[in-house]
């Protein structure tokens, strides 16, 4: 049973302020969406997209989760990695903050403009933990498979829904720090690579964003560009997965072509 949530945090804390300066040096604050409150949650943003309007959540506490309307249908979720349940709180920009939510850690939502969300973690001194485990909801019959430049492609038969794109994670000094995911299940899993060089602290996330397109509307495209590859994911929640060529490959290829990688 997790521990009952703490008073709600103070936006003007110095603990809350400072979780959030940290976050935003690395990420900027212009790409954030206006808030469209909501009663139980300290922030939540709709967005208009061509295929519909993308609505985000931030959770009440760092023990719930990110939720995610699609502008087609369906919800994806995922879930915080907070040990403590901190109450969010929303800064002047846009970011809640959860601070203190893990071991040396605090937890961060940044709602953004094209639908989507970041999920940060400020990795305090090098005593943080550097394996970090986010619970991944998808909607009935969705797929998320692992690509090859580290991103993670949500699809729900021939529609692409989205992604996770490429993990990142910087340090004080504004140097990249090396991560990467994988999947676990119906879980998304983050790891930076801190090192003696490392100047904490360090920030990193999961940023995703919706899309929505078919494949056979590309399908000419992804076969000139397509190649065998591996992959993992979950569909619907319940984990599936295969490596080679065929399908993974085929995905790897429409995630390129989402993330502009590849060219037609």
């Amino acid at each position: 049973m997790s521990a009952a949530p703490s008073a709600f945090a103070d936006a003007g804390s110095p603990s809350a302020q400072r979780a959030a300066q940290l976050v935003e040096k690395a990420t900027g604050t212009a790409d954030l969406a206006p808030d469209a409150p909501v009663a139980g949650s300290p922030a939540r943003a709709l967005t208009a997209t061509a295929a519909g309007t993308a609505t985000v959540t931030a959770p009440a506490t760092s023990v719930g989760a990110v939720s995610a309307g699609l502008p087609t249908g369906g919800t994806l979720s995922l879930g915080l990695p907070g040990t403590a349940a901190v109450t969010g709180s929303r800064q002047a920009d846009g970011t809640v903050v959860y601070p203190d939510a893990a071991k040396d850690a605090d937890l961060a939502v940044q709602p953004t403009k094209e639908g989507g969300a970041r999920t940060l973690v400020t990795l305090k001194d090098s005593s943080a933990p550097t394996t970090w485990r986010f619970p991944l909801a998808l909607p009935e019959g969705a797929a998320a498979q692992l690509q090859v430049d580290g991103s993670i492609l949500v699809s729900r038969g021939d529609e692409v829904l989205g992604s996770f794109d490429a993990p990142w994670a910087t340090d004080a000094a504004g140097r990249p720090v090396p991560t990467s995911y994988r999947l676990e299940g119906a879980t998304l899993v983050q790891t930076v690579e801190a090192n003696a060089a490392t100047a904490f602290p360090v920030v990193a996330d999961p940023w995703w964003k919706p899309t929505s397109w078919h494949v056979p509307k590309f399908a000419k495209c992804v076969a000139k560009n397509s190649m065998g590859g591996a992959a993992a994911g979950i569909v619907g929640g319940a984990f599936a997965g295969g490596v080679g060529a065929g399908p993974g490959g085929f995905i790897g290829a429409l995630g390129g072509a989402a993330n502009g990688a590849v060219t037609c």
